[in-house]
């Protein structure tokens, strides 16, 4: 019997690569050393794919978008040109030249805009942390930027003027309650609920389809969702998840499930609109025992400081379901005080004003983006992507090297190039009452 050593033939750890050296993973021995540029190196790409992976992590509006790619020196500003629809075709006449269409040609335009932001670390911070701190950092970095990529094209979607409002329905039975004409209208009051129900996701998708908006290539349109609207969606019996259609088709980043046409994907940064308080000391006022009968300035009860009477003015109100503008207020004691609005009301006593930003009696108004296939472009310009820069404290520390930092930066813009491609569902959920506004309009 002979006897074969078989590590001989396992050469795969002779040459093997480490930091700073590569080795005899057997013998321990060293072949040789990296240069402190090839080590650099191995380092920045490192962090760039850590930075660029947490980045990804948030790109939810920006994955349904067409990335439009724009070359170096070719100015900041990003023009399409697209073709309106053309009149149906004529019946042809045998031997008869048919007259030509009108042809209109639209141009549209994006400017880029530069994003960056980054850390400063002392010396000692790095030497004394406890933890991997530029893993950390690098990390908190890439979520900020990514966060900052996707806000823009949401700010781009949201510029869509095919805005539709919940209609109302009974909670408990689903049951069609009524239709609403404002946002302040839209209610969580279980006899009026205006949240995302299946009646009103088919409403949407007929919407789409009247305005010949093109689905996905699975034949699905996309919408994007808060999580608070999510928690209501999936307690719909018809709500299929996307784990039992998964094997089958790719899925999009955060996607939850379908239903009606529709493959709904979930984002913190789904838009929730919602006032502030309106005093430092109340998010409510209250119309005071005087009442009002048909005049513009109102008594109320609480306690209007300096500082609230300046952010009053501008404010959106709501008094007794209708929206007012505050255009002026007074600063004085409990009971002392008023608002004046811009219209005539009549209020009757302890009759409360609401923020009028959002919905009824202040809630919260989740706007559900709908898409259909190549609605908006997102600009990729060339030597202005995603970049990680961090600076050693030697490079950027000073005198003592007593510093060292860590950012990114990114340039980009986004458009919607098909209008009829992009619809707004304005409802609201079972968290309205508790949510708090991410996104302010204007």
């Amino acid at each position: 019997m002979k006897f074969l050593n078989l590590q001989l033939f396992a050469d795969a750890g002779t040459f093997v690569n480490a930091i700073p050296n590569t080795v005899n993973a057997y013998t321990g021995a060293v072949h040789d050393t990296r240069s402190a540029g090839e080590l650099a190196a191995l380092n920045h790409d490192y962090w760039v794919e850590e930075l660029l992976d947490n980045m990804r992590d948030e790109f939810i509006f920006t994955q349904l978008g067409d990335a439009e790619p724009l070359p170096q020196n070719s100015g900041t500003t990003i023009n399409w040109t697209r073709v309106p629809p053309l009149a149906d075709a004529d019946v042809l006449v045998e031997g008869v030249i048919p007259q030509g269409k009108r042809l209109s040609v639209e141009s549209i335009n994006a400017t880029l805009v530069q994003y960056g932001l980054f850390v400063t670390v002392s010396d000692k911070i790095q030497v004394h942390a406890i933890g991997q701190l530029q893993q950390k950092l690098t990390a908190e970095v890439g979520d900020s930027l990514g966060r900052a990529y996707d806000k823009v094209v949401r700010a781009a979607l949201l510029q869509s003027d095919n805005v539709v409002l919940a209609d109302s329905y009974v909670k408990s039975t689903g049951v069609f309650a009524n239709t609403n004409a404002t946002r302040g209208a839209l209610s969580t009051a279980d006899a009026t609920f205006s949240g995302l129900s299946p009646a009103m996701i088919a409403k949407m998708t007929t919407e789409l389809v009247k305005r010949k908006a093109k689905p996905f290539r699975d034949g699905n349109f996309v919408s994007i969702i808060h999580p608070s609207v999510m928690h209501d969606l999936r307690r719909h019996p018809e709500f299929m998840d996307s784990h039992k259609y998964e094997a089958s088709t790719p899925l999009w980043k955060n996607e939850l499930g379908t239903l009606s046409g529709v493959r709904f994907i979930w984002s913190n940064l789904a838009p929730v609109i919602r006032g502030a308080g309106l005093t430092a000391g109340a998010d409510n006022l209250t119309v005071d025992t005087a009442g009002v009968t048909g005049a513009k300035v109102i008594p109320v009860k609480e306690l209007i400081t300096p500082a609230d009477e300046l952010d009053l003015v501008g404010r959106k109100v709501l008094i007794a379901g209708v929206q007012y503008e505050i255009t002026a207020a007074s600063d004085a004691a409990a009971g002392s005080a008023t608002i004046t609005v811009d219209e005539d009301v009549t209020a009757l006593v302890n009759v409360v004003i609401y923020p009028g930003e959002g919905g009824a009696a202040g809630a919260a108004v989740y706007p559900c983006i709908f898409l259909g296939r190549d609605a908006f472009k997102v600009v990729k310009p060339d030597g202005m992507g995603i970049e990680h820069i961090a600076k050693d404290k030697g490079t950027i520390g000073g005198p003592l090297n007593q510093f060292a930092t860590i950012g990114g930066k990114f340039e980009t813009a986004a458009k919607i190039v098909y209008p009829d491609n992009v619809g707004i569902l304005e409802c609201v959920s079972s968290f309205s009452m508790i949510d708090e506004a991410n996104y302010v309009e204007g």
